[in-house]
């Protein structure tokens, strides 16, 4: 949990330096900018659920209004903690994703959409790798 918060933390320190070098671009419009800008997970076992965050910040002078979030699969949820995101404000969206019995290379999509006029719609790829526990040097011992 304490990880968890110092990551958003981190996320939201980026985005805010970020963020005040296009102030002058986006006055009276919300901005959307999303960290990380892929959730890569990796190597994972078979049959484990996934879990993330994403950080989304409104770098414009207008309030940000994520409007719907979809996903490419039932097996991925994406929930935003807060829809309405005021200057220079940020929100966290939870991910989850079902693996239970997906193997292989796994590709799903986020797509949140929003009011920010140059950018409606962000795509946030969502990946894993799901190997054998074997494959990930977690040999059961006897």
């Amino acid at each position: 949990m304490v990880q968890m918060k110092l990551r958003v933390f981190s996320y939201t320190i980026v985005i805010l330096m970020i963020g005040m070098t296009s102030l002058g671009a986006a006055y009276g419009q919300p901005v959307i900018g999303v960290v990380p800008d892929t959730l890569n997970f990796g190597n994972v076992p078979i049959q484990q659920f996934l879990q993330d965050t994403i950080l989304v910040l409104n770098r414009g002078t207008d309030t940000l209004v994520i409007r719907g979030v979809e996903t490419s699969c039932g097996c991925t949820s994406a929930t935003p903690q807060s829809s309405k995101i005021v200057f220079m404000g940020t929100a966290v969206v939870r991910v989850s994703v079902n693996i239970v019995g997906k193997r292989g290379m796994f590709t799903q999509w986020i797509h949140l959409n929003t009011n920010d006029p140059k950018t409606p719609v962000v795509e946030i790829p969502v990946i894993a790798n799901i190997v054998d526990s074997d494959s990930l040097g977690n040999k059961p011992t006897h």
